[in-house]
């Protein structure tokens, strides 16, 4: 797909199993971890058209099942938007569609593979390493996801081995993600990150607007 995040070389077909970072948790805490569900409760803001929309809402990850589920009460009513593997739905239990499209298919692969790459909780995946990029002044070593809709980058910042950002392609659109603001989890024993961006990157880096900042509050964690 030709685009600004088009990479030409695949280097080698590898398994990812989840991230390195300063503090490593061992094999059985990282499997514990992945078989654990993460409840997170956060604050949202939508820029729309101009307009901002600030929400409230509940994210469930579990990485076993590779699956988000996102539920929040909006004046509208209730929402719950889920994605499980590939499958997308949304349940609305509202009275009224006025708040259904605040989510999409692609806003929650990047929400669930920004915060799990970046969390070290990825399950296998089959991906393909790429030719490293430099982006917005620092080299990236992509790994290449290709799903039914769409090629999801898991970008390496090279110098520290963490996994900082996404790019997402998905029809004729690109979204970078940023996973950033890391705090240690003692459950887990691994950092995650506690604010997640979304731009639209279509045009390129240098015109891309912002369109959804999560900033997580709590985080629970039951096995």
């Amino acid at each position: 797909m030709r685009g600004k995040y088009q990479f030409l070389l695949f280097i080698a077909s590898i398994a990812v199993c989840g991230c390195q970072s300063n503090q490593t948790p061992s094999a059985e805490q990282a499997t514990s971890a992945k078989q654990a569900h993460l409840k997170m409760t956060c604050h949202v803001n939508f820029y729309q058209d101009n307009s901002l929309y600030v929400t409230e809402q509940e994210h469930l990850f579990t990485p076993s099942s590779k699956s988000l589920e996102i539920s929040s009460k909006e004046p509208s009513g209730r929402y719950i938007w889920s994605l499980q593997g590939e499958q997308y739905s949304v349940k609305n239990l509202a009275a009224s569609k006025t708040h259904q499209d605040l989510y999409n298919k692609a806003y929650l692969q990047a929400i669930y593979y920004g915060m799990m790459s970046s969390a070290q909780l990825l399950t296998q995946e089959q991906v393909d390493e790429e030719q490293t990029v430099r982006i917005e002044g620092k080299w990236y070593i992509p790994y290449l996801l290709t799903k039914q809709d769409a090629k999801i980058r898991l970008m390496k910042n090279q110098f520290n081995d963490r996994f900082e950002q996404v790019i997402l392609q998905k029809d004729n659109q690109i979204y970078q993600v940023l996973c950033y603001n890391l705090r240690f989890d003692k459950d887990l024993n691994n950092n995650l990150p506690r604010t997640i961006d979304i731009f639209d990157a279509t045009n390129g880096l240098s015109s891309k607007k912002l369109l959804v900042k999560i900033q997580y509050d709590s985080v629970s964690v039951t096995k």
